[in-house]
């Protein structure tokens, strides 16, 4: 029988060392509430929240590998990371609360880490989502890959590595861009993450009233190029098929409202 397995990581209160990010526990919990809500496909799965100190390095890595490396075939994975993300040689670390300035490449978790998990995962659907700067690192890039248009390349030919159907990896920025927040609204949250929940609200939603793989990733591009300047999020993976996530029982109004907006 297939499982829904989803992994829900977001630190905001870092140690001092670290600059904290008001919202992102917040949103987190949130997309874990959402996930287990009786209109989403988790809800009778195994929906798995970390934030803030729980979120360590060990505990994190030990949550994806779980996450990913148990699941089969006809499982559906969902897996959500947000907080800080740096460059440390070259290489892409996301930050989790333990982290240690100056010791990044031991204490942080590498990206390329999490995308051998996600290439080695046995299921055929697949979803990560990452919320913070340079999260796109997550995709291999030559030098001179210095251009959108480039990078754009890269990505599509990337696609083979994914192995299956249905597996995806959406970056909120590219992996020389930073993941950036609106100015308006009294706590801040990522542009990336205030689309993924819209969506998953029901703003992706398709003629068929449900949030598909396809809807949201479409979704969320499409708003955060048209609100965020200078931060292009990027994919990598392929689909076949539609893959419902998330589903209402009624036709929602579509017209699209922004937190802040007047």
């Amino acid at each position: 029988m297939s499982k829904q397995r989803a992994l829900v990581v977001g630190v905001s209160n870092y140690p001092p060392a670290f600059t904290s990010l008001p919202g992102v526990a917040n949103d987190a919990r949130e997309m874990a509430t959402l996930l287990g809500s009786p209109q989403s496909r988790f809800r009778d799965g195994e929906v798995a929240v970390l934030t803030d100190a729980e979120a360590t390095g060990a505990a994190v890595t030990e949550r994806l590998a779980a996450t990913l490396g148990s699941a089969e075939k006809d499982d559906t994975v969902f897996v959500y990371v947000a907080g800080h993300g740096t460059v440390v040689n070259k290489a892409y670390y996301f930050l989790p609360h333990d982290a240690v300035r100056g010791r990044i490449p031991e204490t942080g978790l590498p990206l390329a880490a999490l995308r051998d998990l996600f290439d080695g995962c046995g299921s055929r659907r697949v979803f990560v989502w990452l919320d913070f700067c340079y999260s796109g690192g997550i995709i291999e890039r030559t030098p001179e890959a210095d251009h959108v248009a480039e990078e754009k390349e890269i990505i599509e030919r990337t696609l083979r590595v994914a192995k299956g159907s249905g597996k995806l990896i959406v970056a909120a920025c590219t992996a020389e861009q930073t993941a950036k927040e609106p100015k308006y609204g009294p706590v801040k949250h990522g542009f990336f993450t205030l689309a993924l929940l819209d969506g998953l609200r029901g703003k992706a939603a398709n003629s068929d009233n449900e949030v598909t793989a396809s809807s949201l990733y479409e979704y969320v591009v499409k708003r955060v190029e048209s609100e965020s300047e200078d931060q292009c999020p990027v994919m990598v993976g392929h689909m076949q098929g539609s893959i419902v996530l998330y589903s209402g029982p009624r036709k929602l109004d579509r017209r699209v409202s922004y937190r802040g907006g007047p």
